[in-house]
């Protein structure tokens, strides 16, 4: 039982999508903040869910994700001091309000709450491998209610890497071989790997 405090967990969000087997129904629910009371079904979801939030001190959004990496968190514009609880692999931070390249997030949940002055991170974790990756969320969802007293023990304060995430784009097709291992620091202008084109091989 919880010391203080409430915790409250939305399993799924958007049951419609679920049963159909989709991410959406009518649009992307988290590109669809703030959401309109009066819109599509994930718009609606979208404003009912952020009505619900505002309330809360802290918003902890947990995904899955196509991208094979270990467990990420994302911080949108200002640092989020709970994440170094939450203790994840790697630290992602996000500015869609200042980055053009970002921009297709500004519909997410995370920015708009984090520019709302809502304490908030997201947690990523790879679709394919995400139950091996349960233990970690696990024991990061216990320790940041450990520091907020919300559970007892002692909570320990981790240094997870923090980075920008920058996405690199080819105009030709092929199979992308790496030649940097993941986590290692890259210096502008050098390869990260070759691009094998599909007539080479």
């Amino acid at each position: 039982p919880l010391e203080r405090g409430s915790l409250v967990v939305f399993c799924r969000v958007n049951e419609a999508a679920q049963i159909l087997g989709r991410r959406s129904v009518a649009l992307d629910l988290n590109r669809a903040f703030p959401g309109d009371r009066t819109g599509s079904l994930e718009a609606r979801i979208a404003h009912a869910l952020l009505e619900w939030l505002n309330d809360m001190d802290l918003t902890i959004d947990l995904h899955c994700f196509d991208l094979q990496t270990p467990v990420a968190a994302l911080e949108f514009g200002r640092r989020c001091p709970h994440i170094d609880f939450f203790n994840p692999t790697q630290v992602w931070r996000f500015d869609p309000f200042r980055r053009a390249n970002e921009r297709k997030y500004l519909g997410s949940l995370g920015p708009i709450l984090a520019r709302s002055g809502k304490n908030t991170f997201a947690v990523e974790m790879d679709v394919i491998d995400h139950f091996e990756e349960m233990p970690r969320v696990i024991a990061g969802l216990r320790n940041v209610l450990q520091m907020l007293k919300m559970l007892p023990g002692h909570a320990t304060r981790y240094s997870p890497p923090r980075y920008r995430r920058i996405e690199v784009t080819s105009d030709r097709a092929g199979i992308f071989i790496p030649i940097k291992v993941p986590f290692t620091r890259v210096k502008k202008g050098e390869p990260v790997g070759d691009l094998l084109s599909f007539r080479d091989l």
